[in-house]
Parts: C-alpha cells; structure tokens; sequence
C-alpha cells in the first residue's frame, strides 16, 4: 500500500532533497528585518497580527529554514510577507 507521504514529490533546495506535505504560501511582497533571536509564532504574532500565521513567515523563508534544518535563530536576516 502507498502512502501519501511517499506520493509527495521530492523538493531540491541547496543541494538537498526535501518533502513539502502542502503548497507552501508564496507572498507578493516582503520586507527585510534583522533577526530578533525570537521564533516564527513570535514574529508572526509582531507582524502580522498573530502567531496562527507563522506558516506564513516559515514558507517565505523556506530556503534558510532548510539550510539551516529548521533553526530558526540562526538566521541572519528574516523576510515577512506583507502582501
């Protein structure tokens, strides 16, 4: 029996192979910020109102995310959607 999981096809980033279970959010416009060593849920809740969008701000920075697995507080610099 198949799964679902292994009908998700198979994403490169950098080099790396990754499985992306939803369309991930793809916002018209960002702005740049210096990163506050705070968690998506944090910036979410900052800048746009509340943390249930932080699949928002993970999604646009899906390429750092990955490069650096999942660690959002080693990130130098984070782009929220705005639009």
């Amino acid at each position: 029996m198949i799964t679902k999981w292994e009908l998700v096809p198979i994403e490169q980033v950098n080099n790396k192979d990754y499985k992306f279970y939803r369309d991930l959010y793809t916002p018209s416009k960002t702005i740049e910020i210096a990163y506050q060593n705070q968690d998506a849920d944090d910036l979410a809740d900052k800048y746009l109102g509340s943390d249930q969008f932080m699949s928002k701000i993970v999604d646009t920075n899906k390429v750092m995310v990955c490069e650096f697995l999942g660690n959002m507080r080693s990130i130098k610099k984070v782009l929220i959607p705005v639009a």
